[in-house]
């Protein structure tokens, strides 16, 4: 049995899972935990079509958090690796590198263009330079990683990479979570959680699975997976990752989860989105009514009381002050928190100022909490229409390479849930910088940037090669 399980289409989430749960049953560092996983991971594939998949899971799974060295070693080696692969097989040759369309070409000369020109009026340009070059190996890769999509069956594998990521992550938080009796004391006195397992902003693990769970979701849908075993499977990884999310307690993620699951069920099944939401209404009536105590916990833990009272608001304004005093060309990539102060709007010494000073000390990047006010503030309004126009053109790409496979269940279904998960990542984007285009931070930004690969590579062959999904 084991070995039929091992050899199934699903074997790139299945057998890994095997090991992570062995590993965090039998071990309590985490990092030892993933190097076995990774271990196995290695053991297990065959052929240079699985480096990339690996390589997200890797850049998902094993973070700066951890250590800042293994980290660092996981970017050159993946560096490495994935140029030397990719050198032997296309070599120089020009005109055997995979084409992409001409509106991911332009999108991506003027990104950085506009970045180049900002990084030239920067007051500290080497701060800026920074992120030019970290935006423009992140290009590489990704171009890379498409490359490497040659047929749909890579294209599912890459899917199959990001849930594995998510799985994994969501087994850690819950391990972290169950391990902790300060995690479960605090839930019980305060009903208010943040648990991130090795990651320490909760937002960074709230991204992936804004991602991961809607496709979780989705392939409960999907006929090469109907299967009542696999089924099995796939609802407890499902509930597996909804309560990570819930410990993480990241809002915008619940955000655009919530926005991505009601679009897939409203498209994939009407009868059953309505009879979520006359549950929904039904439990809320009636809790409210009966057990208002149970109201308040809830309120208390999704935070009720700080949504017009938030430390974002004043970022925001911060943001809103660096674009009127830099409209055309922004303050210079990376350089929002060197402003943050030149802007503040509230008193030194205030509490809501300590709350902003912590977002100053402790954030990497994308301090203004808003994707939109993020590229404004830091590439004026070149670096706007670059974040518009690249939303623009995933979606247009998106909505083309659909109609192609509406008449194919299976891939309509993955369409469908990229389309809905990206509508829940630009919702999320109003409250977090990160997990679309953050110069470059690629554990945040891979997982959307996969989904945007995948519409590519099928955008490419069916619409301007003019092929059908069965020839690929």
């Amino acid at each position: 049995m084991l070995n039929r399980v091992l050899n199934s289409e699903t074997n790139i989430i299945i057998t890994p899972l095997i090991f992570t749960v062995i590993a965090l049953l039998l071990l309590q560092h985490i990092l030892i935990c993933i190097l076995i996983l990774l271990a196995a991971i290695t053991l297990i594939i065959r052929g240079g079509r699985y480096i990339a998949p690996v390589l997200i899971i890797t850049y998902l799974t094993i973070t700066s958090d951890i250590s800042e060295n293994l980290r660092l070693a996981v970017n050159a080696s993946a560096f490495i690796i994935l140029s030397f692969k990719f050198i032997k097989d296309y070599g120089f040759d020009f005109a055997q590198y995979k084409r992409v369309p001409t509106s991911i070409k332009y999108f991506t000369a003027f990104t950085l263009l506009s970045m180049i020109a900002s990084t030239i009026m920067s007051e500290q340009i080497m701060v800026s330079l920074i992120e030019v070059l970290r935006l423009t190996v992140f290009f590489y890769l990704m171009y890379v990683f498409y490359s490497y999509l040659r047929e749909t069956k890579d294209a599912i594998i890459y899917l199959d990479s990001l849930v594995t990521a998510g799985i994994i992550l969501s087994l850690v938080i819950a391990y972290s979570f169950l391990s902790s009796n300060d995690n479960i004391s605090t839930l019980k006195l305060q009903w208010l959680i943040h648990e991130g397992g090795y990651i320490k902003n909760v937002a960074a693990a709230g991204g992936i699975f804004s991602v991961t769970i809607p496709f979780n979701l989705a392939a409960l849908f999907m006929e090469r997976l109907s299967v009542r075993k696999i089924k099995t499977l796939i609802w407890i990884f499902l509930i597996i990752q909804v309560i990570a999310l819930l410990l993480t307690n990241s809002r915008a993620a619940f955000l655009a989860v919530s926005i991505s699951t009601v679009l897939i069920l409203f498209i994939l099944s009407k009868s059953i989105l309505k009879r979520i939401i006359y549950s929904i209404a039904g439990i809320s009536f009636t809790v409210i009514i009966f057990f208002p105590k149970v109201f308040e916990i809830f309120s208390t833990f999704i935070r009720a009381g700080r949504i017009f009272k938030n430390t974002r608001y004043y970022l925001w304004d911060i943001a809103f002050g660096v674009i009127r005093g830099n409209p055309v060309l922004g303050c210079g990539p990376g350089m929002f928190k060197f402003y943050m102060y030149k802007y503040l709007p509230v008193m030194l010494g205030s509490w809501t100022e300590r709350q902003i000073n912590r977002v100053y000390i402790d954030a990497g990047t994308g301090h203004a909490h808003n994707f939109l006010l993020y590229r404004a503030s830091e590439g004026g309004i070149f670096g706007l229409l670059g974040a518009i126009g690249m939303i623009a053109i995933f979606f247009y790409i998106s909505k083309r390479v659909y109609g192609k496979v509406k008449h194919n269940r299976d891939w309509a279904i993955i369409i469908t849930t990229i389309i809905a998960a990206g509508i829940g990542l630009t919702a999320r984007s109003f409250f977090e910088s990160t997990g679309l285009l953050t110069n470059g931070w690629i554990t945040r930004d891979l997982p959307f940037w996969t989904l945007f690969l995948i519409v590519i590579f099928l955008y490419q062959n069916l619409i301007i090669a003019e092929r059908k999904i069965e020839e690929l």
